[in-house]
């Protein structure tokens, strides 16, 4: 049986057991406090999730940009010059994470 993001939400995990975790042959995201026992970030990222998917897929098919900018997926901050960001990447990969849900 596969893995969703259903059922990771359903185990609390904690950060030092994210290495040994491999459900599948495929990538997995983790989200987690950072706090021992959490402070309840996680849980609320999950509760709103869905809309967080509309929000994500609706950036990304109305920002006018082909392959990326400021606006939709680049990081101001980012160490790599926004190097390994791209577009039709984050499209890609919203896509394939509903796929699993």
């Amino acid at each position: 049986m596969p893995v969703t993001l259903r059922h990771l939400r359903q185990r609390q995990h904690r950060r030092s057991e994210l290495s040994l975790y491999r459900p599948l042959s495929r990538p997995v995201i983790f989200i987690y406090d950072g706090y021992e026992d959490g402070i309840g970030f996680t849980r609320r990222a999950m509760e709103v999730l869905p809309d967080w998917q509309g929000a994500m897929r609706h950036l990304l098919q109305e920002c006018p940009c082909e392959d990326g900018c400021p606006s939709c997926v680049q990081d101001p901050q980012c160490g790599s010059a926004n190097g390994p960001l791209d577009k039709p990447g984050a499209i890609f990969l919203l896509e394939e994470l509903w796929k699993l849900e």
